[in-house]
């Protein structure tokens, strides 16, 4: 599955909302260090902190950190306590709101192809409507159209039983 694609999906847009707020953990905490004011006296936190912090479980913080790692914008800390720790290019990307950004054009994209499907089915739907009450108007207008030549048939057809009566009584007349 292509980048774009994965990303694209629900779960993932709130990894990405995840993956921000570790991120901005991370640079918090490394601030905090480099003030000395860090709780633990550590540019890291600990997991059980960012567990509950983040509102995940070990095995979604391994999805989330993945693309963290992979973009080498944070490392695990393993000295006084085993945690992670944010790198320069995850304070970039915190700064940047790099995971805000991303799932925000997600969020347009999904809605562009919800649109892109959405207008198109709608357009059919109006066609059909309007082909429907077109084709009704037409058989109303065919159905009064056959009652006026039905009606036109008939006086026509009174008019020539005048006629004939009256062309019947000039022959008797005439043989008298």
């Amino acid at each position: 599955m292509t980048n774009s694609l994965r990303n694209r999906n629900p779960a993932n847009m709130n990894l990405n909302k995840k993956r921000h707020k570790l991120l901005e953990l991370l640079s918090i905490q490394l601030n905090n260090f480099n003030l000395k004011k860090s709780y633990n006296n550590t540019q890291a936190i600990d997991f059980e902190t960012i567990y509950k912090e983040l509102n995940c479980t070990e095995d979604e913080l391994e999805i989330i950190t993945s693309e963290l790692y992979t973009c080498d914008e944070i490392d695990y800390y393993r000295n006084k306590f085993v945690g992670l720790f944010a790198k320069k290019n995850g304070l970039t990307a915190f700064s940047n709101e790099k995971y805000l950004n991303i799932n925000r054009k997600n969020r347009i994209e999904n809605i562009k192809s919800f649109v892109q499907i959405v207008i198109p089915v709608f357009a059919l739907i109006v066609a059909i409507l309007s082909f429907t009450m077109k084709f009704d108007n037409l058989k109303k207008q065919y159905k009064k159209e056959l009652q006026e030549v039905k009606l036109l048939l008939l006086k026509q057809q009174k008019r020539i039983e005048v006629l004939e009566s009256n062309t019947e009584t000039n022959q008797k007349a005439k043989k008298k």
